[in-house]
């Protein structure tokens, strides 16, 4: 990363956008929920996962061994500081129990795919130094540069609540930044391969055994509906517009921090369940309501989870 400047991904853009106060707690502050988050846990073992075999192509039971390994390393890391309780427990082994499932899956279903890709460079933080407002640097962090059918792309791995192509164009701001980025330092990708990987809806049974739960997990995987694979080729409208967009959020933040002034959307709240944040607007931030919060880490979540 460039020094003396903080990288702008597009989870800070996304964020500002929905609540300037919200940005402030997680990026200005810098905190987030105390509490193991299992989805995050989940989402970032089938990437491991499922990147080791793409690159290694046969080797999928390693590639279950190296997610359960990233999963339990980050629920360790939690517990230094924060005990987790029953619920989160028994949550985290079905999560666990889910991510073997759809890596063997995938394998299997796969094969033509996993044979085809070549995988550049995984894991990649790519920074392009054009000019913002403050001392901000546009950074993204792809999933891999990968080539197929003798072309570069973006490579994008979701685990997503559906694999339907509207609910995976939701994210479309976030492939566009992607693309601008690692368009302006690498000139010959063409676009973005999606890969999306639908997240199991069923749970683990009382006295189901893991044996059985997986064996319910597989017929599902069978299907292709809990599939998506597309190549998006944005057009130069629409990178234009995502440019003058990120233009004018950037320069909203560095007034906003220049200020100290960031507005509390009161309508935001509670769209999608409570914001993380509520109690802090509500209550305010004293000893009592930080109790509720951590320091972020150093993870995923840090750069490029919202």
């Amino acid at each position: 990363m460039v020094k003396n400047k903080k990288p702008l991904t597009q989870s800070m853009l996304k964020c500002y956008n929905w609540c300037p106060k919200k940005y402030y707690y997680e990026y200005i502050m810098n905190i987030v929920l105390a509490r193991l988050y299992s989805p995050f846990l989940i989402g970032e073992g089938i990437h491991i996962g499922i990147l080791y075999l793409l690159i290694k192509k046969k080797k999928y039971k390693k590639a279950i061994r190296l997610a359960k390994k990233i999963m339990n390393y980050r629920k360790d890391e939690y517990e230094k500081n924060r005990v987790t309780s029953v619920y989160e427990d028994q949550e985290f082994i079905y999560q666990s129990i889910c991510a073997e499932s759809i890596i063997a899956n995938y394998y299997k279903y796969h094969k033509n795919f996993i044979k085809k890709i070549k995988i550049i460079s995984s894991e990649k933080i790519i920074q392009t130094n054009i000019d913002l407002p403050g001392n901000f640097i546009l950074t993204a962090k792809v999933d891999g540069i990968i080539k197929f059918d003798e072309k570069k792309y973006v490579y994008e791995l979701k685990t997503v609540k559906s694999a339907s192509h509207s609910y995976i164009m939701s994210n479309y701001f976030q492939f566009l930044h992607y693309y601008f980025v690692t368009k302006k330092e690498k000139k010959n990708i063409k676009g973005i391969y999606i890969d999306g990987i639908k997240k199991p809806s069923i749970k683990l049974k009382q006295n189901e055994s893991e044996e059985d739960f997986m064996s319910r997990l597989s017929e599902i995987y069978k299907s292709s509906d809990n599939y998506y694979h597309d190549i998006i080729r944005p057009p130069r409208k629409h990178v234009k517009q995502y440019y003058n967009n990120m233009m004018k959020t950037a320069y909203r933040i560095t007034e906003s921090t220049k200020t100290n002034f960031f507005e509390c959307k009161r309508d935001m709240c509670r769209i999608y369940g409570d914001c993380a944040y509520l109690l802090l607007c509500d209550k305010g931030v004293n000893p009592m309501t930080l109790m509720k919060y951590r320091e972020k880490t150093t993870t995923n979540e840090e750069l490029e989870v919202l």
